[in-house]
């Protein structure tokens, strides 16, 4: 075998049968779970607070903080897209075949060709899911620290900064693993490279 586009479907979907492809899942219902909660914390944890004197220096700071975010969001967006780009090139699915796993303690994994697919689409998933929680999660420290200097009185940027949280969840929603999901994947990224 030459590349990891010759992987049959019938294989691909014997992979999907095992336990490898709940991995995924569980990952993003954690990543879910723990957003969730640590947004219901902040709005338990400061519901109450009325601090009407700031200093507007402090303003500026969560100014910079948010612009910082935007820009991080950006960045998600076309990191993920080379991300995409770079797992599925057919250069990466030729080399990837005589790439080898190994365990902590160095010994081989036997990974067979079909396997070393959904690998690829889990490498290239999580990176991406971090990405967009990375900016998420960016997005809800900006809050936390405005809510502690007393600068949220300023509702634009405390709502903008909880928005950056709606990438995350759009991408959960659209790249979910479920099997017909990771099927589609392999249909369209490992076949389209032959």
């Amino acid at each position: 075998m030459d590349s990891l586009s010759e992987v049959s479907l019938e294989e691909f979907k014997e992979v999907l049968k095992s336990n490898e492809a709940d991995y995924l899942k569980t990952i993003y219902v954690v990543l879910l779970i723990g957003l969730l909660l640590i947004v219901l914390l902040l709005f338990l944890a400061f519901k109450d607070q009325s601090n009407n004197q700031f200093d507007k220096s402090m303003l500026k700071i969560i100014n910079i903080f948010t612009m910082i975010n935007f820009l991080l969001m950006i960045a998600m967006f076309f990191l993920g897209k080379i991300i995409t780009i770079k797992q599925y090139s057919r250069k990466n699915l030729k080399k990837a075949v005589h790439r080898t796993f190994e365990y902590i303690d160095g010994r081989p994994i036997e990974t067979k060709p079909a396997e070393k697919c959904l690998k690829i689409i889990r490498i290239s998933s999580l990176l991406q899911l971090f990405g967009w929680e990375g900016s998420a999660f960016f997005g809800i420290f900006v809050i936390l620290l405005s809510r502690i200097l007393g600068t949220n009185q300023n509702t634009a940027i405390y709502y903008f900064n909880l928005l950056t949280i709606l990438p995350l969840l759009i991408y959960v929603k659209a790249t979910f693993p479920t099997e017909e999901r990771l099927l589609e994947i392999f249909r369209t990224k490992f076949k389209q490279s032959i």
